[in-house]
């Protein structure tokens, strides 16, 4: 996907889409930034757990980059598009038809997969919302559970949240 970018983007100035919306250019800037800001925050965690630092949960930030590369590749070649000349269409643009769909497929296929797992992440969630609220902060084994590496941190920042009633202590 990350090599679309570029053509995508080179496709977007070229044929100057700028004069009818910059909406597909934002749209893959907005995936851009995702992207990068994952990559940098997590990329402690890809040595130790590779697969954590890009899990599926983190891909779906990026459907707003697909929408903008399948407009501007659509709206680039749809005018050259002769329904009438089938051979010249298969050509010519079966490659990116073949393009688009593997990757509309994986997108499909990253949504399924977080469907899954959702109810099981809800559930941690929860289970993390009710250690907090229950105010006793010694079991180091339900204190890990937050996922961070010195557990003095969690119990400040848990205790900061409910003397300043924010977060989950707001209520």
């Amino acid at each position: 996907m990350l090599l679309l970018y570029p053509v995508a983007l080179w496709l977007f100035f070229r044929k100057h889409s700028t004069k009818t919306s910059y909406l597909p250019l934002f749209f893959i800037i907005y995936s851009l930034i995702t992207s990068v800001s994952i990559s940098v925050t997590r990329f402690s965690y890809a040595f130790d757990y590779p697969y954590y630092s890009m899990a599926s949960r983190f891909s779906l930030d990026t459907h707003y980059g697909v929408i903008g590369v399948v407009w501007i590749l659509i709206k680039t070649y749809w005018h050259n598009i002769s329904f009438i000349n089938k051979r010249l269409f298969y050509q010519k643009y079966l490659w990116l038809v073949l393009i688009l769909c593997f990757i509309i497929l994986g997108q499909v296929w990253t949504n399924i997969e977080e469907w899954h797992v959702g109810y099981y992440r809800k559930k941690y969630f929860e289970n993390l919302i009710r250690i907090a609220l229950s105010g006793d902060y010694s079991n180091k084994k339900e204190i890990a559970l937050f996922q961070v590496y010195d557990q003095q941190w969690i119990i400040k920042g848990l205790n900061f949240l409910k003397q300043h009633k924010l977060n989950v202590f707001s209520e």
